[in-house]
């Protein structure tokens, strides 16, 4: 068999599984297939994106096949749509695809997560052509890299997480070279420092991690507006305070937490799972940091024995 048929060779794989209702391994080679460079093709990612429908329903989640067909698998828009209507389709599309992958995060399903976080980054390929990008399909992008960096390293695929913001990253430099200091552009590399420091984290790298969450939330303190969303400012710091936490900074991590959560409770854009989230992380390391607390306290009031 060649390499250009590896991906064929998963699917099959996957069909194996599903006839031993093995729907772990069964999701596995479809991962393995989805992410394989030789199926970037429109028609064979096309297939790879069937074949996913297909096994979904084979093993009963129909909602999920149907996710696929409806924003995978579907054309936004038809050509003889006005301008106009394509590009409110699109948006909706988008949307759309964000939520769903939202959704499918919280649901766990890693494998349908990437398919539709990745249909929303830009690059030459069927994702791109599916949901009709046009030259302001970077809307999400930012927003996308991050939860795709945040998805990989929960499931530990720390150099696919670090290979995704290199490439980001140098495709803003190369396409933004003649305005790199804009604001625009100063706040998109500023995030993609951020995504980098949660790298660093996951590789135990706390010092880098640290600095690189200092410089890029002070210059995003700069460069937002009063009237602008500050939403990614709450997880930013948040994240932060978790760096300084593991660096035993607990004033400097506590004063963080506050920040993010004063952000956070005053964000309508904000969801409510990310501030349950910022909100459980500071109650655990405030009962982490009373507890030394309580033990310092205990071991300066024990007795001292005989020649101590």
């Amino acid at each position: 068999m060649t390499a250009n048929t590896d991906w064929r060779l998963q699917i099959e794989k996957a069909y194996e599984a599903v006839q031993k209702d093995d729907r772990s391994k069964a999701m596995t080679a479809l991962h393995i297939a989805l992410n394989d460079t030789k199926a970037g093709s429109s028609e064979n990612l096309r297939i790879v994106l069937k074949e996913m429908a297909n096994v979904y329903r084979k093993f009963g989640f129909e909602d999920k096949a149907t996710t696929i067909g409806r924003l995978l698998l579907t054309p936004a828009y038809t050509p003889q749509m006005s301008s106009i209507l394509k590009a409110h389709r699109i948006a909706i599309r988008k949307k759309a695809i964000l939520e769903a992958a939202d959704s499918a995060t919280a649901d766990s399903d890693y494998l349908l997560a990437d398919a539709l976080y990745l249909s929303l980054l830009p690059g030459p390929s069927f994702y791109s052509k599916v949901i009709n990008r046009d030259q302001f399909s970077d809307d999400y992008e930012f927003t996308v890299v991050d939860r795709l960096t945040r998805l990989y390293l929960a499931h530990g695929e720390i150099d696919k997480a670090e290979s995704l913001i290199y490439r980001i990253r140098q495709m803003e430099r190369l396409i933004n070279r003649g305005e790199a200091r804009s604001d625009a552009n100063q706040i998109k590399l500023a995030m993609l420092d951020i995504d980098q420091a949660l790298v660093d984290m996951k590789r135990t790298k706390y010092r880098e991690a640290a600095k690189r969450f200092e410089k890029s939330s002070i210059k995003l303190e700069r460069i937002l507006h009063r009237d602008q969303d500050k939403a990614p400012l709450a997880t930013i710091y948040a994240d932060y305070a978790l760096c300084l936490a593991r660096l035993k900074r607990k004033s400097e991590a506590d004063r963080y937490f506050r920040r993010a959560l004063k952000i956070a409770e005053a964000c309508p854009s904000l969801k409510k799972s990310t501030l349950s989230t910022i909100e459980t992380n500071y109650q655990n390391f405030s009962r982490a940091k009373n507890r030394g607390q309580q033990l310092r306290s205990a071991k300066s009031k024990a007795p001292k024995g005989i020649g101590d």
